[in-house]
């Protein structure tokens, strides 16, 4: 890249920096629409300019164009595991859970400290009937965020769902504790549930 390029392709992209950080996603895609024209030949470069105008689209909610940008960034660099992570992103607000967990898989194998994917892939793993996958990606916020209330409720659901009854109430109780208020039906259907199996096993005995 000729330094001339290099030089304005790194002021537009700045200046695109500057508009995301305010919020001003619409002004920060066009800073990089500009970037990308300058900076043609920088691989690198020009994979974190289009990973960085996808996250504005996806801020905006177009989710599809989004996914072209982050498409474009992995194809420069494979190792983009920001493009992976939010490519998933878009995906699961697409409603492609099958396509999002193998970009949170992706982004993940390449950096298991992107905290914030587990939850993603959490309640992706939830939709896709993976209860116990479900269970490990909630410990991974938990362990993270240890007063998060809805990771709580969404890892008692899947303790719920594999028939883990009395961890499922651990976590509900948790969750209510810390203020979610969507445990306390789901607390009376478990311990309803609880009650009838200690029945059955008692008559059986």
């Amino acid at each position: 890249m000729q330094n001339h390029y290099s030089h304005k392709a790194e002021t537009f992209f700045n200046n695109g920096i500057i508009k995301q950080r305010d919020g001003k996603h619409d002004e920060a895609i066009l800073y990089f629409s500009q970037a990308l024209d300058m900076c043609v030949h920088d691989t690198n470069d020009t994979a974190d300019i289009y990973f960085c105008r996808g996250l504005g689209y996806a801020e905006l909610r177009q989710y599809e164009k989004a996914l072209i940008d982050f498409d474009a960034s992995i194809k420069l660099n494979d190792s983009h595991y920001r493009s992976y992570g939010w490519r998933g992103i878009a995906w699961y607000n697409l409603n492609n859970y099958i396509n999002a967990l193998e970009d949170f898989d992706a982004a993940l194998t390449l950096n298991p400290n992107f905290t914030s994917l587990y939850q993603y892939r959490g309640r992706t793993r939830t939709y896709l009937g993976d209860d116990e996958g479900a269970v490990y990606d909630w410990d991974r916020v938990i362990k993270n965020t240890p007063n998060d209330a809805e990771a709580y409720y969404r890892r008692g659901l899947a303790n719920a769902m594999l028939g883990h009854h009395y961890q499922a109430l651990r976590d509900l109780y948790t969750a209510k504790r810390y203020g979610n208020p969507s445990s306390s039906q789901l607390i009376k259907q478990i311990e309803v549930t609880t009650d009838n199996i200690y029945r059955i096993i008692s008559a059986a005995a």
